[in-house]
């Protein structure tokens, strides 16, 4: 799906003009000497215990495949990932829509005016502050990625189920929810521009299985799909 999708779109000016690799070619040539980064600090701080240990023994089963664990250190912090990213796509999603909003408000739902009023409010010096941020993360994990090539992290997530209430509902209905959102683990590769691939890493007790997150440099996606597969044919994981 990926290979059909992915390429060159001159209407979007985001795409890059760059030849398409053969993503399944790859996949089953193991992952021996490949450097994957780890930030113990990272894994544990405010995640749950079950679900470290579940990382934990999905690193451990791509360490005896022959990877290479090096320990590392994840730039900034989860607070100013979140801050910023939103500020970047509120942001953004105003510009998007200035056509259509507010000229056509009652066309949106409850989240997204509130979504898109805040964009609104979002100076030009505060968007500039997290452009350049946003920039300095980058550098910092383009220097990670000298020392190794993939890196680990929880994929964060949303443990419980939302009412249609809440999910169409003011931005605030999802006040009391959003200390177990978890996102600053998907915003940071957001932030850094990395690709990111989210895979189960143990099975399910009840509900989704835990899951866990693999980074990796710009358009180096094979290298994280090698890791996902590997670990993938090593264990028999059902959601």
């Amino acid at each position: 799906m990926l290979e059909a999708i992915a390429g060159y779109d001159p209407k979007d000016s985001t795409s890059l003009n760059v030849k398409i690799p053969d993503f399944s070619e790859s996949l089953k040539t193991g992952i021996k000497g490949i450097r994957i980064g780890v930030d113990n600090d990272y894994l544990i701080e405010g995640v749950e215990t079950s679900l470290v240990r579940a990382i934990q023994n999905a690193v451990n089963i791509l360490d005896n495949l022959g990877a290479e664990i090096v320990p590392i250190k994840i730039p900034g912090k989860k607070e100013e990932w979140d801050e910023m990213w939103y500020v970047i796509c509120a942001k953004e999603a105003a510009i998007s829509h200035r056509e259509t909003y507010p000229s056509k408000k009652e066309d949106y739902g409850l989240y997204f005016q509130d979504y898109l009023d805040f964009g609104h409010s979002i100076s030009e010096d505060q968007y500039a502050n997290a452009m350049r941020y946003r920039e300095n993360i980058g550098v910092q994990f383009r220097d990670l990625f000298s020392q190794v090539e993939v890196i680990v992290s929880p994929s964060g997530g949303m443990p419980n189920i939302l009412s249609e209430e809440i999910i169409r509902g003011p931005m605030s209905g999802w006040g009391p929810y959003l200390q177990d959102f978890d996102w600053h683990f998907t915003t940071l590769a957001n932030l850094a521009r990395t690709p990111a691939l989210t895979m189960p890493c143990g099975e399910a007790k009840a509900g989704a299985p835990p899951g866990f997150q693999l980074m990796a440099d710009t358009l180096k996606e094979t290298l994280l799909f090698r890791v996902g597969y590997a670990l993938e044919q090593e264990t028999k994981w059902e959601g």
